[in-house]
């Protein structure tokens, strides 16, 4: 009779253990695959913010240049027929024309009055071409950044 009051005490008291631990193993488990899916989900949320971090830099990029588009629409106004660029290269705040015309100091000239170009000057030494008698040039100018809005202002 002892034993088996001891037997009933032992269930008693182990079978309360034994189910909270089988319930600590399950929460084990489910904590497990929420740190996994939290992971994965900071990780996205990295991602995030870098991508986000990259469109403000962009966009703080676009705010403070010229359209590249509208400033090769410009340039195809101000350039006489008689001048062709061969290359064209705009990179950050600078920009290199490398070209021909039969006057290449009167380019000089001109885009010196586009606003948006500052400190427009011949990269090179003019080189006449003895087939044609048409002056190779490169050309470098700085891009102006364009004025920042007051903070009242939207763009």
């Amino acid at each position: 009779m002892l034993a088996l009051l001891v037997a009933l005490v032992f269930a008693w008291i182990i079978s309360p253990v034994l189910l909270l631990r089988a319930e600590a193993i399950a929460h084990e488990t489910a904590l497990s695959t929420l740190n996994t899916r939290a992971a994965s989900l900071m990780n996205k949320r990295e991602e995030l913010s870098t991508l986000q971090q990259e469109l403000e830099n962009a966009l703080t990029f676009d705010q403070q240049h010229p359209d590249p588009l509208g400033l090769l629409e410009q340039l195809s106004r101000e350039l006489p027929d008689n001048t062709w660029i061969t290359q064209l290269n705009l990179r950050k705040d600078q920009l290199t024309l490398e070209g021909s015309s039969d006057n290449a100091v009167a380019i000089v000239s001109l885009l010196e009055k586009i606003p948006e170009l500052q400190e427009v000057r011949l990269g090179a030494s003019i080189n006449r071409d003895p087939r044609n008698g048409r002056e190779n040039f490169q050309i470098l100018a700085r891009i102006q950044a364009k004025p920042q809005p007051s903070s009242g202002a939207t763009p």
